[in-house]
């Protein structure tokens, strides 16, 4: 059964008509990206780290810089750390990213739907079903990203070891990064899209989103 999200914005806040070659790519800040802002306690600035303790600072591997996060889970558990708050446009879209590692980085077999993913990352507003491409197994640094839709003014960017269901091995996370994206036709392809005047709808992995003008 298909779930309805219903987005209604009070100004005009998408322009389909940008090609690629006026595609412009503009950077958002998130505070210590690059986990090279540390407290006295060896603790990421901006960053909320789970209360469990599976999360730390690692200069043993980076992808840029010193430092990175690190995710361990010794035994099949679910973590996950918090950005600070970061400013988006509703309506808008952007995508985040990170270079991600992993090392025995595995998910329960038993566990069903919804389908646990290894390491992955997440905006706080997404529904469950909305993450990057998960990393499991053992890999060397990979980029990941996800295109999304900002559906609130502030948000937070996630950073995930089991997500949707447990998971076991090592994470690190470093280089987490956000942008706008100027062509909606990156995310949205514009034949699936079905217009009604200035409104539109279209479909994403099982919601319906409804764009209202007004």
């Amino acid at each position: 059964m298909k779930k309805f999200l219903l987005l209604l914005f009070v100004s005009v806040i998408l322009s389909w008509g940008v090609t690629v070659s006026e595609e412009r790519n503009s950077l958002a800040t998130v505070p210590n990206f690059s986990f090279e802002a540390v407290s006295q306690e060896n603790l990421p600035h901006n960053w909320t780290l789970p209360v469990s303790g599976t999360a730390e600072l690692s200069s043993q591997a980076a992808a840029d810089g010193k430092n990175s996060l690190k995710i361990h889970h010794p035994d099949w558990d679910q973590s996950e750390a918090l950005s600070a708050p970061v400013e988006l446009q509703i309506g808008h879209l952007y995508r985040i990213s990170a270079r991600v590692k992993t090392r025995d980085a595995k998910t329960d077999a038993a566990e069903r739907y919804p389908t646990p993913v290894a390491g992955c990352i997440t905006m706080e507003s997404f529904p469950f079903t909305n993450h990057s491409p998960a990393v499991g197994g053992s890999s060397n640094w990979t980029k990941i990203e996800q295109l999304f839709i900002a559906t609130r003014k502030t948000d937070r960017i996630r950073l995930h070891l089991g997500y949707n269901g447990s998971a076991i091995g090592t994470v690190w996370f470093d280089r987490i990064s956000l942008e706008k994206v100027e062509d909606i036709s990156e995310y949205i392809p514009p034949e699936t899209v079905t217009w009604f005047g200035e409104a539109f709808r279209y479909d994403d992995r099982g919601w319906i989103f409804v764009h209202i003008e007004g």
